[in-house]
């Protein structure tokens, strides 16, 4: 499939967020862990695959490639941005704090593993991850006990209550 990529994401566009196990998703509970959608020590973004442009099969096999220790790939969640608006809303009426945002971009990765500045020459079938989007928090997550770690932290959670998860074959899933 050939067609260009723009960068802005619908509110109802779908994002995969491939899962392994046991970091992102807890076989023996089945339960959705809440690292699923924190960033990385000290950085602002979660990685993401734009749907639109790609497909699940695309992405499970992305998921399989991802594995490193002791986690296995065990399916994919999925996540629009009126998701992430209405966990962002729960967390702005609960707590009345509006200093932290979030929100989902589309960030194609070149072959090489480097973010695309070219944005406006991304086509579907270019080499790398040109479906690549992240969720980009407006502060970055310090691993680090405090305010902003805390904020982060419940937002991760209230999006883990309102995503659904796809598992592989249970086949493939050690118990």
């Amino acid at each position: 499939m050939h067609c260009k990529i723009n960068t802005n994401i619908e509110t109802d566009e779908i994002c995969v967020r491939c899962l392994t196990t046991p970091m992102h998703y807890d076989s023996k509970k089945n339960k959705l862990n809440i690292i699923t959608f924190l960033p990385p020590k000290n950085t602002s973004s979660v990685s993401l695959l734009r749907l639109k442009y790609t497909t699940n099969e695309f992405c499970e096999s992305h998921g399989r490639n991802l594995n490193a220790g002791k986690n296995t790939y065990i399916g994919l969640t999925y996540i629009t941005p009126q998701i992430l608006n209405k966990a962002l809303e729960s967390f702005y009426s609960e707590y009345e704090i509006n200093d932290i945002a979030a929100k989902i971009e589309g960030t194609p990765i070149n072959e090489n593993g480097e973010y695309r500045t070219d944005l406006d020459n991304v086509f579907s079938d270019d080499p790398g991850l040109p479906m690549h989007a992240d969720l980009i928090y407006s502060k970055a997550y310090n691993a680090e006990a405090g305010e902003v770690r805390t904020n982060i932290r419940i937002i991760a959670q209230n999006i883990v209550n309102l995503v659904s998860v796809e598992l592989s074959n249970e086949s493939e899933i050690d118990r």
